[in-house]
């Protein structure tokens, strides 16, 4: 699953959503932080009613926060691995993914050999991207969407003098789904998902 959008759409408070209800489920959540720190993406979850410390004091969660211009291509896919294989989780997200663009990989040969690694593992992943003001929100730099299953757009709207979040399904192999925008608050009682008005 890809999610994709512009800076402050709610890519992060999307993913942690998901990490937090997967792990409320029993299963483990493998959450790779390539831009913000472990402990201040637990701050920020706080203020929109996700509590991610819980589950990693449990051991269901495991948020690994390195930047990847730490290490090579190789060494950092490596890495991300030997984490996967020690961890043994049911989900992996990646977030942003566009982050190892920005330190100059060749990412989508890495999207492709880690994505494979964890299909055959039977593992659900789950990558978000940045996407840069002007660009079409349709378009990645790395050109993966033939690889992807579900595509989920954020974006903003302004409507009113102000700015709405909005959410749609772009695809979903074999699944139904609405084509319809829906409007995403993030309020200190979580994520609420309504029409747009």
């Amino acid at each position: 699953m890809l999610i994709s959008g512009t800076t402050g759409t709610g890519k992060t408070s999307l993913v942690s959503k998901f990490a937090q209800e997967a792990c409320k489920r029993g299963e483990k959540c493998l959450y790779f932080a390539n831009e913000e720190p472990r402990d201040q993406i637990i701050r920020n979850m706080k203020s929109v009613g996700i509590n991610l410390k819980k589950f990693i004091e449990d051991g269901k969660l495991l948020i690994h926060a390195e930047r990847p211009t730490t290490l090579g291509l190789e060494a950092h896919l490596t890495s991300m691995q030997d984490i996967v294989r020690d961890f043994k989780p049911d989900h992996v997200i990646v977030d942003p993914i566009s982050a190892l663009t920005e330190a100059g990989f060749a990412i989508k040969d890495l999207f492709i050999r880690f994505t494979d690694f964890l299909k055959n593992r039977k593992i659900t992943s789950i990558l978000t991207y940045l996407t840069i003001g002007g660009t079409p929100l349709t378009t990645t730099e790395i050109r993966i969407s033939s690889l992807i299953d579900t595509w989920i757009i954020l974006d903003q709207l302004e409507k009113g003098g102000e700015y709405l979040k909005i959410l749609r399904v772009l695809k979903s192999r074999g699944m139904r789904q609405s084509t319809q925008p829906k409007e995403i608050k993030l309020t200190k009682k979580g994520i609420k998902i309504k029409r747009i008005r």
